[in-house]
């Protein structure tokens, strides 16, 4: 019995269902929560046009599409005046207890050498909140509080595509900086209101001369954490809407097939 038992389990048509079966279950649970708690999503493919709600945005200035070897096609932006814009909404603000991240995948073409806004909320309003490089080239991540700036600085920016992700835990009260799913740094104690009614911007910062010449794509914010296991999901490279898994599991099957 156990020898025929073992036999049956060696049989191809069972070990592709097997295989199979731990991809689906690989991808639904890897991929379904990444949507959960998003309330902006940029692609940045053809336009600014938000994928997950009506937060659509707008090319200024030296801001354009570009075909990008390595990620296809990318928003650039020229470090003079390139900026996307897009309007002030309530789902783009956060209070004290609430906590949020913002991600995005960055290259930098040159670094600024003076302070250069990468994904900003506000600069000319209280609580606003974003990520810039600062002159030494640090990571500068920020948020406001009763009128006082709460910020972050650390590791060091660089050229070349790179995952960047800002993550303020309102529970933990901390503030930290990862690039490529690893932590740069890390704020505690902290409590950030990243309310002000302003808008929000790629690029740049509003009323200020802080433009950055940069690459950008899938440029995404959500109203809560990410967790270790989504950083690394969003380093790799996943559809956060979970299309192209969908389409690398119809070519696995097709594979296993064969």
């Amino acid at each position: 019995m156990k020898a025929h038992l073992s036999h049956k389990i060696k049989s191809p048509l069972v070990m592709v269902v097997v295989s199979v079966l731990f991809i689906i279950f690989s991808v639904s649970t890897s991929t379904a929560d990444l949507t959960d708690d998003l309330v902006g999503y940029w692609p940045l493919d053809e336009d600014a046009s938000d994928a997950i709600n009506n937060n659509d945005g707008k090319l200024v200035g030296g801001a354009k599409f570009v075909k990008d070897g390595t990620r296809g096609q990318v928003l650039s932006v020229d470090g003079a005046d390139g900026r996307v814009e897009i309007p002030d909404a309530e789902e783009l603000n956060f209070e004290p207890a609430d906590s949020f991240s913002v991600a995005l995948w960055l290259d930098i073409q040159k670094l600024p050498g003076h302070w250069a806004g990468v994904v900003t909320k506000g600069r000319d309003t209280p609580n606003w909140y974003g990520l810039w490089v600062m002159p030494e080239s640090k990571w500068h991540f920020v948020g406001g509080q009763g009128g006082v700036n709460v910020r972050l600085d650390t590791g060091l920016a660089e050229t070349g595509w790179l995952h960047v992700v800002c993550v303020y835990d309102a529970s933990a009260h901390t503030q930290t900086v990862y690039v490529d799913a690893e932590a740069f740094g890390e704020g505690k104690g902290v409590t950030i209101a990243a309310s002000g009614a302003a808008d929000l911007w790629f690029g740049g910062a509003k009323s200020v001369n802080e433009f950055l010449e940069a690459r950008m794509d899938d440029v995404l914010l959500y109203r809560r954490i990410l967790n270790e296991d989504e950083l690394k999901e969003l380093a790799s490279g996943v559809d956060v809407l979970a299309i192209k898994p969908q389409g690398k599991l119809a070519t696995t099957w097709a594979q296993l097939k064969r």
